[in-house]
């Protein structure tokens, strides 16, 4: 630089710190140190954790903690031996430290290492959904643009057939066609087609009813015609009722029509009925009772008026002993209804009065069946005032008191009762009330004497019930 410029600029110089100042920076330094190497630590377990996550064969929990030990192990390891190496003191001093550093430093390593790996398995399963869903919401675009659907849901015959003749389409194709847009529509012409195609295509015999539950549950009876035109039989398996146990024969299989009452809300009576008289007139074998259920059954379990009115039209009974003993028939279904706490919300009164009038009253044989099988059917939470109706309607028709209350049926030691139901029992006589809380006790059943349990479980409204009308504490030996 020319001594001119030197004279115009000045020359400046770093001004000597103090010893005070260089003592600061000193000790400021020597506190950022420690901290600086902890993040140096903490990026290392986490870098180190992920890739441990990434050579675990297995996602399970002991995995991630067999491997977040072992790196914390390894980076224990070597921050000992940096300790030991860089601190300046005495050899059996950097032992000491350096052996007490996986103390402070083990079981947080082990700690971030988990919830790196946590948060890397939430970041993996929240990226497989978003993949997810994208590879769902493109194969849906793709589906809307199938050929085969389009020419069924726009009407388009000439087309529709021309695409099932090139035999480019899958079976779930033609499956899901059916469902969106040949039904909806009604498109018998369209039936026809699918149901040849398949025919030509498998040789097992049932292979047709896949398109034939799906008619059925929509009730339509142009549609049921493809079938009987082809002399297909209109009963196929049932897929959402099981078969009778250890039983897989034919005549015991539930039929593929019951499908329409386990679909929510029960059709109505204008499609219901026409579509059970076209099965009754094509030989379908409405009356069939298969494990436990029936027509009426079924009707009695949705509260479907209409159709409880057709069963017993057709001659139904509605305690037939083919229902199994374990099973409530429909008479006793209904006597449960009458008396739930949901009793009406999916009937009208008018429709409830016009069943019970059908049904009838039980009679004392009724009664006493359908009293052996509520310590398998009934609980207090679904009937209405925690069970005095139930227990007073079946108490009036004949019932044993030794069989109302097997197994804790109706009232447990420790059930909180309601006013309604210490009313009842007040009500009854001092052996009926006796027989009651000693109830009958089979060798499946445990003994449940009501008395002694309420005593065990502090129930004093009960204690007081029963100490009022001085009921014995014990009961006899068990009655058989």
């Amino acid at each position: 630089m020319s001594s001119e410029c030197k004279k115009i600029i000045p020359d400046y110089h770093m001004p000597a710190l103090s010893p005070e100042t260089q003592q600061v920076r000193t000790n400021i330094l020597s506190l950022l140190r420690p901290i600086f190497r902890l993040l140096f630590i903490l990026s290392s377990v986490t870098l180190s954790s992920q890739a441990f996550a990434a050579v675990s064969v297995s996602n399970t929990r002991l995995d991630e903690l067999i491997w977040s030990v072992i790196g914390s192990a390894l980076l224990n390891i070597v921050v000992m031996v940096v300790v030991f190496i860089k601190l300046k003191k005495r050899w059996w001093q950097k032992t000491l430290i350096s052996l007490s550093i996986p103390l402070v430093f083990f079981p947080g390593l082990i700690f971030c290492s988990l919830m790196t790996v946590e948060a890397v398995n939430h970041v993996k399963q929240w990226q497989s959904q978003r993949e997810n869903q994208r590879i769902e919401a493109q194969n849906e675009r793709d589906w809307l643009k199938n050929f085969l659907r389009s020419a069924a849901c726009e009407g388009e015959h000439a087309r529709f057939e021309k695409e099932l003749a090139s035999h480019r389409h899958e079976q779930i194709s033609k499956q899901r066609t059916l469902e969106e847009c040949i039904i909806p529509k009604a498109s018998v012409a369209d039936l026809r087609l699918l149901l040849a195609d398949l025919q030509s295509d498998n040789q097992d015999e049932a292979a047709y009813c896949a398109y034939l539950n799906p008619v059925l549950i929509s009730l339509d009876t142009s549609l049921m015609e493809v079938f009987v035109e082809q002399h297909l039989s209109l009963t196929c398996k049932s897929q959402a009722y099981p078969n009778e146990q250890f039983d897989y024969t034919a005549e015991h299989r539930p039929p593929s029509w019951w499908d329409v009452f386990a679909r929510k809300p029960h059709p109505p009576a204008d499609r219901l009925l026409p579509a059970l008289r076209y099965l009754q007139a094509h030989d379908v074998d409405l009356k069939r009772i298969v494990a436990g259920h029936s027509l009426l059954s079924l009707a009695v379990e949705d509260s479907n008026a209409a159709a409880i009115h057709f069963a017993l039209d057709l001659g139904m009974d509605p305690n037939d002993p083919l229902y199994q003993s374990n099973a409530l028939s429909p008479a006793e279904t209904w006597v449960l209804q009458r008396f739930s706490s949901q009793h009406g919300a999916s009937s009208s009164i008018a429709e409830g009065n016009s069943i019970q009038a059908r049904l009838g009253e039980m009679t004392p044989a009724q009664a006493e069946a359908m009293a052996g099988k509520l310590h398998k059917k009934v609980n207090l939470d679904m009937l209405a005032n925690g069970g005095a109706d139930l227990l007073a309607y079946l108490v009036n028709s004949g019932a044993s008191m030794r069989k109302l209350n097997r197994g804790g049926s109706l009232i447990f030691g420790n059930t909180p009762m309601s006013p309604e139901l210490q009313a009842v029992l007040d009500k009854l006589s001092d052996a009926q009330l006796a027989a009651f809380i000693c109830p009958e006790v089979s060798e499946y059943d445990r003994d449940y004497p009501l008395y002694a349990n309420a005593i065990s479980s502090a129930n004093k409204p009960l204690i007081a019930l029963l100490k009022k009308r001085k009921m014995p504490e014990t009961c006899p030996a068990a009655q058989k």
